[in-house]
């Protein structure tokens, strides 16, 4: 898989804090703006489209609402550490 929030977020041990929050609140939006973008993409085109592309879209919103899940799960993390 290829997603620079996901190298970013294995070398934050060398960033700070900061730095790993904003990472995560602009990873979270990222994808939850490509699965809504790839929703009304897909209700745009399902009277005419092949099932194929269909499918197509529903895979990247899936995958997109999964890795959305992720970085809100990572936040959430984050809130409730300790502040230093």
């Amino acid at each position: 898989m290829r997603d620079i929030g996901l190298l970013k977020l294995f070398f934050s041990t060398f960033g700070r804090p900061e730095d790993l929050r904003k990472l995560a609140e602009d990873r979270h939006e990222s994808h939850k703006a490509r699965a809504d973008n790839y929703i009304a993409q897909r209700e745009q085109i399902i009277d005419y489209a092949d099932r194929w592309q269909v499918k197509t879209l529903e895979l990247g919103i899936r995958f997109e609402r999964t890795v959305e899940a992720f970085w809100a799960e990572f936040l959430a993390e984050l809130d409730a550490e300790p502040n230093p």
